[in-house]
């Protein structure tokens, strides 16, 4: 657990200062197409459910799942205290808690919590192969059961040794 908590201290010292709100990822038509296809696709089935993002930055996605679907509530978690302030001033009239977490526990919420549970662009930023496990294992708790858990990394031809 040591070594989650060193690398979980330095990926938040990384973002102390906040993020941007990421909303050119809106415009990728896989966006809404794959990533947030269980809530587009039958988007009353979410009426008055409860959703999380994980790695909520300054809200884009909390925002966006209140649009696609009727959700009853949608909370964020980021291992950014600017971004979480960001969302608690920004998003005041919404119906959102949002929790500043360690980047690897969400001790602060109960089991069984959410219908749907989204990560986009964050997971990949987790190298160590033990946390990426454990943040993987605390959404699945939070998530109810039969709740969906939809996560992206990125990646691009560079990385995959191609031209780009």
């Amino acid at each position: 657990m040591s070594d989650i908590n060193t690398y979980s201290k330095k990926l938040a010292g990384f973002y102390a200062g906040g993020t941007n709100n990421h909303e050119a990822h809106n415009k990728n038509e896989k966006y809404f197409d794959v990533l947030l296809k269980d809530v587009t696709q039958d988007p009353d089935k979410w009426k008055n459910k409860k959703a999380l993002d994980y790695g909520s930055g300054k809200g884009r996605n909390v925002t966006n799942l209140f649009d696609a679907a009727d959700f009853d509530q949608v909370d964020g978690v980021d291992i950014s205290k600017n971004n979480v302030e960001y969302c608690k001033n920004t998003y005041k009239d919404l119906n959102s808690n949002f929790y500043l977490i360690n980047g690897f526990s969400l001790d602060e919420i109960e089991d069984n919590t959410y219908n749907f549970a989204m990560s986009t662009i964050v997971l990949q930023h987790v190298c160590v192969h033990e946390m990426r496990y454990k943040i993987k294992k605390e959404i699945y708790r939070v998530l109810d059961k039969g709740g969906v858990f939809s996560f992206q990394m990125g990646y691009g031809e560079k990385l995959l040794g191609g031209q780009s």
